[in-house]
């Protein structure tokens, strides 16, 4: 339930604070492991492609309900 999850979940391994890993989504959206407490993944990080970026931050702060 959680993003930390969903990479492990994805790549099948817990990654090492040596070796991120990564994986992309079908839109093109690239998730990568960042830091470690342990074996615990305390952040990640988003890369949104350069032909992503203008569909993402004009719908970032719309309300959705």
């Amino acid at each position: 339930d959680t993003i930390a999850g969903y990479l492990i979940m994805n790549i099948g391994e817990i990654p090492d604070a040596k070796h991120p890993k990564s994986f992309t989504l079908d839109d093109g959206l690239i998730i990568t492991s960042g830091e470690l407490n342990g074996s615990r993944i305390e952040n990640v990080i988003v890369t949104v492609p350069d032909n992503k970026i203008k569909n993402v931050t004009t719908n970032m702060y719309k309300e959705k309900y």
